[in-house]
């Protein structure tokens, strides 16, 4: 049966990603079936970023969450660019019979811009969103705290992590963002790749 996916990267706040989730539920009524969340294995305190919000998610919606993790701490050379445009493509090859929607928030910038990349290619991509904190300038009311913050609440108050990981709406905007289909993605591929078929990808 096929399922709705969302994609998303993982930056400095994993609460982007939790925000996101509840935000595509009560605001799109979309009913989400998995997350998928890219990052940078090598950032600081990155996994303990995940784990947080593999464990939020789970106990909140039920939602299974799936780690795609790159060997780099950010997208800073061509090569890394490279790597992480494969690992995008598989995840989207993979899924061609699911519906996705991917978050474009959070993640290091040059992430985000990579996996916008390849979404004109799949009509199975039904949204692109972007997601604020409409308080993010003032440090008293702030919704998206950091990772070294939420571990602290993470030891000391499971109760007060969980109301940080999931802020009132009316405090998020929530940013569709438009986009166009193309034809088909064999001429990327290749530039990507150096191959036609797809059975021959590295990632595959």
């Amino acid at each position: 049966m096929p399922k709705s996916i969302l994609i998303a990267s993982l930056g400095k706040s994993p609460i982007v990603i939790t925000a996101m989730v509840k935000a595509l539920k009560e605001i799109k009524q979309i009913n989400l079936d998995e997350v998928i969340v890219l990052y940078p294995e090598k950032a600081e305190n990155i996994k303990d970023a995940f784990n947080i919000i593999e464990e939020q998610l789970k106990k909140v919606y039920s939602l299974p969450v799936t780690a795609c993790s790159f060997p780099f701490s950010d997208v800073s050379t061509s090569g890394d660019c490279y790597h992480f445009l494969q690992g995008i493509y598989t995840i989207l090859e993979n899924n061609t019979t699911n519906t996705i929607y991917l978050s474009l928030a959070g993640g290091r910038k040059s992430m985000s811009v990579l996996m916008g990349v390849l979404v004109p290619f799949y009509r199975n991509v039904k949204g692109i969103y972007h997601i604020l904190d409409k308080f993010e300038d003032d440090p008293k009311i702030k919704n998206f705290y950091l990772i070294e913050t939420l571990i602290e609440y993470y030891i000391d108050n499971e109760d007060l992590l969980r109301q940080k990981m999931f802020p009132p709406l009316e405090s998020l905007n929530l940013i569709e963002l438009p986009f166009e289909y193309y034809a088909n993605a064999d001429e990327l591929i290749y530039r990507i790749y150096g191959t036609r078929s797809y059975q021959a990808l590295p990632f595959a």
